[in-house]
């Protein structure tokens, strides 16, 4: 074993206590020296089965992060939770997305002008102020690089987001999204039978 290689399993082992202090996860979770978990509660993120989480799950004040079976989040994605997260089974998100369920500060530009006045790590800078509601993603998604999934939005069962997309309003079953705002650009042959 290479140096690289010792120093990465130091930071996986490190990584994988972490993820078993801050969620409740199936068998076979995979975590890598990328990968980070964040809450108050371990019942705030619950990982289903066979999943690899490279990338970054925060809880926030009681937000619920829930990931189904057989899910792949690769590095340097990120998924924020104020209100709820949830994820279905067979899901793969790419590098570099951002899925948040709230504005992660205050719209109001009155409450702006007084975070900016304040501690810039106070209390006003949480989340705590920002307006949220739930993400739902489907079954068999495929959310890709780049991509930024906002607040109330529903993606359905099938579907694929394009790379670079900003998703914000809901994705209909079996279609691909591209674009900012994503907007539909084709419609996918539907698996159910």
């Amino acid at each position: 074993m290479c140096i690289k290689q010792f120093l990465d399993y130091i930071r996986c082992s490190k990584n994988r206590k972490q993820f078993e202090k801050h969620c409740i996860h199936g068998s076979d979770l995979k975590v890598r020296f990328t990968s980070h978990c964040t809450s108050k509660n371990r019942n705030d993120i619950i990982i289903g089965n066979h999943c690899e989480i490279k990338g970054r799950l925060t809880s926030f004040e009681g937000g619920k992060i829930q990931i189904g079976d057989n899910c792949f989040m690769n590095f340097s994605s990120l998924i924020g939770a104020m209100d709820s997260v949830t994820i279905g089974d067979n899901v793969i998100i790419a590098t570099n997305v951002r899925i948040f369920d709230n504005n992660n500060h205050p719209t109001s530009p009155a409450m702006r002008e007084k975070m900016s006045q304040g501690d810039f790590y106070g209390d006003l800078w949480t989340w705590r102020y920002a307006e949220h509601k739930p993400v739902v993603i489907g079954d068999n998604v495929w959310i890709g690089e780049y991509s930024t999934i906002l607040k109330g939005v529903t993606i359905g069962k099938g579907s694929i987001v394009a790379s670079h997309s900003v998703v914000t309003k809901d994705v209909p079953e079996y279609t691909i999204v591209a674009g900012n705002p994503a907007k539909v650009v084709k419609k996918l042959e539907s698996v159910d039978k």
